[in-house]
């Protein structure tokens, strides 16, 4: 399977994080570190 999908959408302040298929949870930590990453620009 493919990795997941996480980036803001071009020209917006829409973030996705998407496509974990059942791993999910054991994914959240990691998610949340790249997401607050993008949100603060860092």
């Amino acid at each position: 399977q493919p990795a997941p999908i996480i980036a803001r959408l071009p020209d917006s302040q829409i973030l996705l994080a998407t496509g974990h298929y059942r791993n999910g949870v054991l994914l959240a930590p990691a998610t949340a570190i790249a997401i607050c990453a993008e949100i603060l620009g860092s």
